[in-house]
Order: C-alpha cells, then structure tokens, then sequence
C-alpha cells in the first residue's frame, strides 16, 4: 500500500462527533414561505419487543419486500463494512472480499484537499489535575510529521494545505491558521480592524467555523466584544492576511458550529429560541440570513445529540450534494416529523414518521432522494426509510440504521437490526438481501 492511500483511505472509515447548544438571531426574509402538507410515512417493518409501538396511520403502500436469497443484479464499486475489529472491504458484483484491515485504536484523521497533508488530534489521559493534553499531529504523504504541543479543533481550506483551528485553552477558544504544515507554528488570527494603537489586539472567542469557498477567508461565530450592535455574537468573514473583516449576522449568542453547504456559499446554524429548536441559513455572499424554521439540530456529520427524553433537544442537518436543498429533524417530540427545505425558493416540505424521529438523513449522490433512519427515543428500534425531496412521501424499507449509499444511488448498504447484519436494499423495489448476517456488521463506505 503506498503512502497516499495509507493517508487518504483510513479517513474514508470514520466519522467525528460532537454535541452542542445555541441561541437565536432574527428571522430571514424566506422564513415566511408556506410549507407543504405533511407527508406521512408508511408503517415500519416489524418493531422489535422492547422498541415503541407504532401508533401512525395505516400504511399507504405495500409491505416490505421478503429479503431474497441473493445480492441483487447491477451492484458495482467497492463497500466497506466493520465486523468485530476489522474492516472488511468487499468488491461488487460478487462480493469478493478484497481486503480486511485492523480497525485503528484512533480517528486517522482529516486529510488536506490536495491529499499531502493529515491532521489528527490526540489526548493524553487526564493527570492529577484533571485536565488531560492534547496535542495535534500533521503527517504528510512524503513521512514527514510534526507534534503542536496545541488542543485545536482543525479544518483544512477547500484547496491546497492551509489549515484553521479553534484552539481551545483554559476553556475558552480562539482562532488560528497554520499556512504551511511543514514548517509554521499556528498564528492567533485577529483583524486589523480590531486593533487599536493603544491597547492590545483582542482576543477572539470564536464558536463554529468553516472556510469559505475562496479558501482566502473564514466564516466565523464569535463573541459580542467585536460589535456594539450585536445581541451577544456576530458571524463575520475573516480573511487569512487579517486585512478583512465584515459582520454577516447578529447573535443572540456563539453558535457553536457552522454547517457549510457544499459550494461553501451559505452556512445553517441552529439556535435556542422561545419557541424551540431554530435553523437558519445565512448567505455569506449577500450576508443575510435566507432561511429560517423550527427544527433540531447537531454536531459535525450529524451524528444524534444524546439528551434526556424529555427535553426537546438537537438532531440532524443535511445538505444535499447539489446544495440546493436541506433537510433537517424537528425535534425529540411527536409527531416526529423532517423538513426538506428549497434554500432558494424557501418551499418546505414536510415528512411524519409513526415511531420515532430522525437519527440519520443520507442525501442520494445525485440528490434526487433521502435515505432517513429514525430512533424510537430509547434508541432500542429504528426504522430506514426513502423519501422522495419534492414531495416528501416516504417508503419503508426494513428495520435497521447506519445507511451508506451506492456511488450511482440505486442502492442502499443498512446494518439491519430485525435481520441483523449488512443488508443490500435496492431502492427501486425495496426487496433487500442479507450480506453479512453477524449482528455487529454496519456499514462505513462505498466508493466507486
């Protein structure tokens, strides 16, 4: 295995979590669009014993498909499935296996856009104090590493190998850019524009983060110090030579994380409000805030918020590859329900589902579909289904979650919970087909 893969393959295997809280800006100009009629999804496949009983609506299509003997026809590419501590990597379509690798003690890490740099960031165990060090690790394709004595979260720019950080020390944050990881130490980004001759530049308490598609300037939340209009933060634009400073939105607090759409030209955040769970989407081109609704929300790649189950809480956003759309749970409370929104039209659609609320929204490659499994609040079932964006009518598909899809969307890969195992689901027929059958297999990539 050469050294590029050694890099790039491991990152393809896992995914980061988080957890956080927000609080609310004003409403956008498209909050006001009308939304769509709910659309209600069929009744799931068999909840197990000990999961919630569903109490929706009759079902509106027909049952689930029996699970076939074999694989369906047409699989192609390449799926990886973890099983016990292995990653098994299986080629379609005979699904050979074609490689098993050790799962790693660590997250690998991220890997820059140009593939020549990792980032990775490791604790040691907590010491007398109580307080654990951190550091952060860059290892580059060619061997060369670097040990930051630093606790930074990182985020490699769209191109190239600039990285930012939110360095975290004495529990505050703050805001800084490696340019060159071979060699520069991380440099405290601050505007010009704060800085005055007879005091010291601030220092800025930054929340959620994300480059801009410019890769010249970041899209940061941060503290109220910076502007005396702000109603407890701002989201500003920063530029990485510190010469440029604009404010995007007001705050009503720091939102702790930015979900940037996939072009890199609007950001969704969440926010505490009297009325529940907010979701807004902020233009950074026009610099206003397009969208806004009532909803849930989550950390980095949306993995479920673990709250009490009385208390309406976080959970999922997705954007859809396009970015045109994004889709988003509404909260821990029935009826539970996923809003799809049209971020240029600000048309709404809405989905119910009988027993339980969005634990996962997968995007099809090509947009045109969403994969969604919902959580019974006791995590004990979960249903998979397909809902079609434009209209929001969903389909049940088996009982099972942690879903990854085919690269050309026909199919789906589901660690099934009713059939345990990593079950096939072709999307146009519904009938699945069992994989693996051992009960700890899911699901973690499938590439072309």
């Amino acid at each position: 295995m050469n050294l590029r893969y050694a890099i790039l393959a491991p990152a393809l295997l896992t995914t980061a979590m988080a957890t956080y809280s927000m609080a609310a800006p004003s409403p956008g100009p498209l909050s006001e669009a009308t939304a769509q009629p709910p659309a209600v999804a069929t009744q799931p496949s068999s909840p197990t014993a000990s999961g919630t009983p569903s109490t929706g609506p009759p079902p509106t299509s027909t049952p689930t498909p029996d699970v076939p003997n074999t694989l369906p026809a047409g699989l192609t590419g390449q799926l990886t499935y973890r099983t016990g501590l292995e990653f098994v990597t299986v080629g379609f379509p005979d699904a050979a296996v074609l490689s098993r690798v050790p799962v790693p003690v660590s997250k690998p890490g991220e890997v820059s856009a140009d593939g020549q740099w990792r980032a990775q960031t490791g604790c040691d165990a907590p010491g007398p104090s109580g307080a654990a060090t951190c550091h952060l690790e860059l290892t580059a394709v060619d061997g060369r590493s670097r040990t930051l004595d630093v606790n930074a979260e990182p985020r490699w720019a769209p191109t190239g190998h600039a990285l930012a950080l939110r360095v975290i020390r004495d529990g505050a944050s703050t805001l800084a850019v490696i340019d060159d990881p071979a060699s520069d130490a991380p440099r405290s980004l601050v505007p010009d524009a704060l800085c005055r001759a007879d005091a010291p530049c601030p220092v800025l308490a930054v929340g959620g983060f994300a480059w801009a598609s410019d890769g010249k300037s970041l899209i940061v939340a941060v503290g109220d110090e910076l502007s005396d209009e702000a109603q407890g933060g701002v989201i500003a634009r920063i530029g990485l030579d510190g010469s440029r400073y604009s404010v995007l939105a007001l705050t009503s607090g720091v939102p702790p994380y930015l979900y940037a759409s996939p072009h890199g030209d609007r950001y969704a955040y969440t926010a505490l409000h009297p009325l529940g769970w907010q979701l807004y989407v902020l233009d950074a081109s026009a610099g206003t805030v397009v969208f806004s609704d009532e909803m849930g929300s989550d950390g980095p790649n949306a993995t479920p918020v673990s709250v009490p189950p009385d208390v309406k809480g976080p959970m999922y956003i997705a954007w859809s590859p396009d970015g045109s759309k994004l889709a988003f749970g509404e909260g821990f409370e029935p009826p539970y329900a996923m809003k799809i929104v049209d971020v240029m039209s600000g048309v709404v659609r809405r989905t119910e589902f009988p027993d339980g609320y969005p634990g996962e929204i997968k995007w099809s490659p090509d947009s045109t579909r969403l994969a969604v499994s919902t959580y019974n609040i006791g995590r004990t079932h979960h249903e998979s289904y397909v809902v079609d964006p434009e209209t929001g009518v969903a389909r049940d598909v088996l009982s099972g979650c942690v879903i990854v899809w085919s690269p050309d969307g026909r199919f789906l890969a589901i660690h099934g919970e009713r059939d345990p195992g990593v079950i096939i689901a072709d999307v146009a027929t519904l009938q699945h087909s069992q994989l693996t059958d051992v009960a700890g297999d899911a699901p973690i990539a499938w590439v072309q």
